[in-house]
């Protein structure tokens, strides 16, 4: 039995400091007062920038969590859904192939927070492993278990109640699951999770960490098409990839996605970055849509998912529509991609009509943020009236003149998505 004892209230002259304290801190507490509550869980700490005290507001949450040896296989298997109840977690947990080895598992996570979101590292440990882990990267402590007949647990600690059997099942367990082969799910998964680490990366002006992390999103995008397309490949990384996947039209156009990723520069732009994860998720949806359906279910409802066979655009729940037709004054058309950028901020799609340079700048600055974006006109008729004797009919602009009808109709749509214009009915 363990007991767990809350934190104290601040005093009044600490309240200001704790109400601008980072987010992350806001969070930690939360995960050490959710996490703490598991009666497998021994130990807490606290690792990377929060520990060192260099965080910024970009920074991850790294928290390594102590679990009795004969336990922490079946935390690792209830661990999504931990996250998911008392968190809201969006995914579920990327197995963390970056993090070196420690003797455990690590975990990624993306936690909704204030309106962003933010990057949860979670590394499970074997308790008997801790005092090794702790040796080799000095993470700070920020709990431990509490028990009424010998007081907190000591440090350092032989784990005296996992025996050698179970260290050694709890080493296999790791071990296989090390090596488990990933499936589009699970990529699908690693493709948002370094997209998050990228889109860090580039806003803080970090080139060759992003250079890296593009590199690894492109391996993802190859290893979606190889594992959809041929998943008893005996082949790994880029070998023998075209002669594998290219005997089919829908392998080359594979192959010709994937080949537009790769001529693209080595460190993206945000919204390069934004780009090369709506590419993985497009062509997942195409190949693989089993792998979107399984994380768009009820527990992990992704905004940034398309429907299966759908766009690769985001669906929200509000659209704002504008319409007008007034003459733009000079200056103005960088307070209308203003206006659109915080639409697509909030989660708005946009549907828009009338053509004066407003409405596209709107259209552009609200797809940066992967939202649907409809312009409508009318083709073919007469749109609105003129003050001369005749009145002047609508004319498509060049930014929508590639889309040609499937049927002679008289309504049109264009979807915008990343800055191309995809022809909808």
């Amino acid at each position: 039995m363990t007991t767990t004892t809350p934190p104290a209230p601040p005093s009044p002259l600490e309240e200001p400091a704790y109400a601008h304290r980072p987010p992350q801190l806001t969070v930690l507490a939360d995960l050490v007062q959710a996490l703490s509550g598991i009666p497998a869980v021994t130990r807490l700490l606290v690792r990377g920038s929060l520990a060192t005290g260099t965080a910024d507001r970009l920074s991850d949450v790294d928290l390594v969590v102590a679990v009795r040896d004969e336990r922490l296989p079946a935390l690792m298997g209830s661990l999504d859904a931990v996250m998911s109840t008392e968190f809201g977690t969006l995914l579920p947990g990327w197995r963390d192939t970056i993090v070196g080895d420690l003797g455990g598992a690590g975990f990624v996570y993306l936690l909704p927070h204030d309106g962003h979101l933010l990057q949860l590292d979670l590394y499970l440990c074997p308790d008997s492993a801790v005092d090794a882990l702790r040796r080799r990267i000095g993470p700070g402590l920020l709990w431990q278990e509490t028990r009424p007949d010998t007081g907190p647990h000591p440090h350092p600690h032989p784990d005296a109640d996992a025996d050698a059997d179970a260290q050694g099942e709890t080493a296999a367990e790791l071990a296989r699951t090390a090596v488990a082969p990933a499936n589009c799910p699970t990529l699908l998964v690693q493709a948002m999770v370094l997209h998050a680490m990228l889109r860090k990366r580039v806003l803080r002006g970090q080139e060759y960490i992003a250079y890296g992390l593009l590199h690894q999103l492109h391996e993802t995008c190859r290893d979606v098409i190889r594992t959809a397309l041929v998943p008893h490949s005996r082949h790994h990384g880029w070998y023998h990839l075209p002669d594998e996947v290219g005997g089919t039209t829908i392998g080359r156009e594979c192959l010709a996605g994937l080949t537009d990723a790769l001529s693209g520069p080595p460190v993206p732009t945000v919204a390069q970055a934004d780009q090369a994860l709506e590419r993985i998720v497009r062509l997942t949806g195409w190949i693989a849509p089993h792998a979107v359906a399984a994380l768009s279910d009820e527990n992990h409802r992704l905004p940034l998912l398309p429907e299966p066979g759908g766009t690769g655009m985001t669906h929200p729940a509000r659209t704002a529509a504008l319409f007008a037709g007034v003459v733009a004054r000079p200056g103005e058309q960088h307070l209308a991609l203003a206006a659109g950028d915080a639409l697509g901020a909030a989660g708005y799609g946009l549907r828009h009509g009338g053509y004066n340079g407003l409405m596209e700048a709107a259209a552009q600055g609200a797809a940066r943020h992967g939202v649907p974006v409809t312009a409508i006109t009318l083709a073919d008729q007469e749109w609105g009236r003129s003050t001369r004797t005749s009145p002047t009919p609508c004319t498509r602009r060049r930014w929508a003149s590639a889309c040609t009808p499937t049927s002679t109709t008289s309504a049109w749509s264009w979807s915008w998505a990343a800055g191309s214009a995809l022809c909808t009915r």
